[in-house]
């Protein structure tokens, strides 16, 4: 058995190990809320649904540097969403070589039968959390966010 200094965290005490555990059981929690819809959509498609509905035709790496996606990940996302008539890909007129992401009637037809839903289902899920608590723990992931990106 190894030796643990006495400096050693347990994995329970650890900040991080609760924010993985918890971004697990929301992406679960996601998965059969939309399942329960009928419609087969991942949490990470639904951000890049979400962001298309509030900004049009941004393009793949902006959706990817707001996402904080890697690139092959967010193309194979995107060609997937393509491919079920939910994204088009068009060509910038003002830059041959970058890709504008937009909506397709379908792809606004499933956001705006997820959306209404997700929004009530987050709210279910943080009730007993005051809206101060909420800002406070914004405020802190965003913290570790930044430290994160400081050191990149």
């Amino acid at each position: 058995m190894p030796k643990h200094s006495r400096n050693t965290v347990r994995l329970e005490d650890s900040f991080a190990y609760h924010i993985y555990r918890c971004a697990r059981l929301l992406r679960y929690r996601f998965t059969q809320y939309t399942a329960s819809l009928g419609v087969e959509v991942s949490q990470e498609q639904f951000f890049i649904l979400h962001k298309l509905g509030q900004r049009p035709g941004q393009s793949q790496i902006e959706l990817g540097d707001e996402l904080f996606s890697d690139r092959p990940n967010l193309t194979r996302m995107i060609a997937t969403m393509e491919r079920n008539g939910w994204l088009r890909r068009e060509a910038d007129p003002n830059d041959a070589r970058k890709l504008r992401v937009s909506l397709t009637s379908q792809g606004a037809a499933v956001l705006g039968r997820i959306e209404a839903g997700v929004m009530d289902e987050r709210k279910r899920l943080f009730s007993k959390l005051t809206k101060g608590d909420l800002a406070e723990l914004v405020r802190i992931v965003s913290q570790i966010e930044e430290n994160i990106s400081a050191e990149s």
